[in-house]
């Protein structure tokens, strides 16, 4: 008895393993982090992996299958996709890396991108990435530059700012050091729906001054780009602009850093320069000529002025961009989108009229409704980012079918892209760069980074990425950290200077501008828009007498 019931125990056991043997181990124990997919064209969510990166970024890779353009009657496709999901200790950072002298817009693959970021930002540690704008690949001129097509704002940087008011669909997402995230779309459909909060700059040039330790902007005073330098002003020339009269005026040369300008649009169109960006050092003061032009890694900025003269020495470092203003005014990271998919919870773009090429082998353009395109047939990876109704960022990259039959070339189309980001509970979505240029990267246990997906080879180089950082609070922040005051001077102090300054002339030495300086510049004649302005209005001054203030302080890699 006791042998037979041994022998069955035994053979129950075998049965066990046989059937537990053909279950994945662990695969029912991954969460699902979709929510319903009622509604949606979604069929089926198959977990591949979900793990938790740095700062709590939730990471996984699933097969989503969906109806293909969200129609019922066409068939239901499976794609892998990758995404990233960011928290409330995570902040979005639009990054590029320039040429090799940064004197110029430049390609890199995304991994190299968020390589680089981390190294020019140690206080910030990546954890996911995409690539992100349209660049141009096609145009020899300008295919090597890797300039966006549309704006890009860098880590506080204004690199770009043109938009191209002919771009219907296209336009720009940014996100505020409090990670509220605002976005322009071109085209009147979306205005007169009520998408989107218009971009918004200052037409004059900031030139911005810093401290001894170029992380602090002490003073900040308009600059223009004019045929000659007028009374008062504070005028700027680079290497694309015409040759400029500066007689009279006091000449600064700036070795710069980091230099662009704007002058490529839609599919590597060249425009006319439509802004500059620079940044850099003064390396010598002098006189203006009648014809001047600098060379190439050098701005000018020339000034009558004397009330700049003490602040412009030798060795001060400088930065000269467009600033963004009203509801952008805070935004210090922002990047160019082909489309809006999914705005306030609702997704668009859904009803294409058209016969999807079953051989698959060419990219066949829908039109849509209200004359907007999409590409919803096409072969081609996605990128895509979506944003929670708090703000939170979700980095999507959805890998081209995995159909075995005729639909095994079919990319998903915006309707899909959605309809998986308003399962995933975000509320706005839009459309980044894909095909080749599609990469997903993840950072490693190690702190190692790697590519869980590439659309080409080891990955496409291309003009951005888009990154989710979290803080390293073992690494001091120089903006964040550093106390920084300045002493206003007394109001009797302020006269007694401001008469002896007349004839003040500028010197090479330098200036302690922070805790040193005595004078306080005072505003000109067109002081509001286009002259130099004060750093504190006379009457605020009066009022406090000697006290203590905070520099508006912003980033400078």
């Amino acid at each position: 008895m006791k042998k037979r019931f041994l022998s069955v125990a035994c053979a129950i056991m075998s049965l066990l393993m046989l059937v537990l043997g053909t279950i994945p181990i662990g695969a029912e124990e991954i969460a699902n982090p979709y929510g319903s997919i009622d509604g949606t064209c979604i069929t089926d969510i198959q977990m591949e992996s979900r793990t938790e990166l740095l700062g709590g970024v939730d990471y996984f890779k699933a097969v989503v299958t969906s109806h293909i353009q969200g129609l019922d009657n066409r068939a239901a496709i499976p794609y892998r996709t990758f995404v990233g999901v960011g928290n409330e200790n995570t902040k979005m950072f639009v990054y590029s890396i320039g040429s090799e002298d940064g004197l110029d817009f430049g390609r890199a693959t995304t991994k190299d991108i968020v390589e680089r970021f981390e190294a020019e930002n140690p206080q910030w540690n990546a954890v996911v990435a995409v690539n992100g704008d349209f660049f141009d690949i096609e145009t020899s001129k300008t295919s090597s530059m890797g300039e966006p097509e549309f704006p890009m704002i860098q880590n506080g940087d204004s690199y770009k700012t043109n938009v191209l008011s002919g771009a219907t669909g296209r336009g720009i997402v940014g996100t505020t050091a409090d990670g509220e995230m605002i976005y322009y779309t071109v085209g009147g459909i979306y205005k007169n729906n009520g998408y989107g909060t218009d971009f918004t700059l200052d037409n004059i040039y900031s030139l911005q001054i810093y401290g001894e330790h170029r992380t602090n902007v002490v003073a900040e005073y308009p600059a223009h780009a004019e045929a000659r330098v007028q009374k008062n002003r504070i005028s700027f020339l680079t290497p694309d602009s015409k040759a400029r009269d500066l007689t009279g005026a006091t000449v600064y040369e700036v070795k710069c850093d980091v230099y662009r300008r704007a002058h490529v649009g839609i599919n590597g169109a060249e425009m006319s320069t439509t802004g500059y960006f620079s940044e850099g050092e003064i390396v010598n003061i002098r006189e203006g000529k009648a014809k001047e032009l600098p060379k190439k890694g050098y701005i000018y900025i020339a000034t009558k002025n004397p009330e700049v003269f003490d602040l412009l020495q030798k060795g001060t470092y400088l930065k000269c961009q467009r600033e963004l203003t009203g509801a952008w005014e805070n935004v210090d990271n922002a990047i160019g989108f082909k489309q809006l998919l999914l705005a306030n919870g609702t997704q668009l773009l859904k009803n294409a009229y058209g016969r999807y090429n079953q051989s698959g082998n060419y990219e066949e353009t829908i039109k849509w409704t209200e004359d907007i395109y999409d590409y919803p047939f096409c072969w081609k990876d996605r990128t895509a980012i979506g944003f929670k109704e708090d703000g939170t960022p979700v980095l999507f990259v959805i890998k081209k079918s995995l159909h075995d039959g005729d639909y095994k070339n079919i990319g998903a189309s915006y309707y899909e892209i959605s309809a998986q980001m308003k399962a995933l509970g975000c509320v706005d979505g839009f459309l980044l760069d894909g095909g080749g240029s599609s990469t997903f990267v993840i950072r490693n246990e190690d702190g190692t980074f790697s590519n869980a997906h590439v659309g080409e080879g080891d990955g496409r180089a291309v003009a951005n990425a888009v990154i989710l950082a979290v803080r390293d609070e073992s690494v001091p922040d120089p903006i964040l950290d550093e106390e920084i005051e300045v002493v206003l001077p007394e109001p009797e102090k302020e006269t007694e200077k401001k008469t002896e300054k007349k004839t003040d002339k500028p010197t090479e030495s330098a200036t302690e501008i922070a805790t040193d300086s005595n004078t306080e510049p005072q505003a000109t004649e067109g002081a509001i828009g286009c002259g130099a302005y004060a750093l504190m209005p006379v009457a605020l001054i009066t009022t406090l007498g000697t006290a203590f203030i905070s520099v508006k302080r912003k980033r400078r890699k």
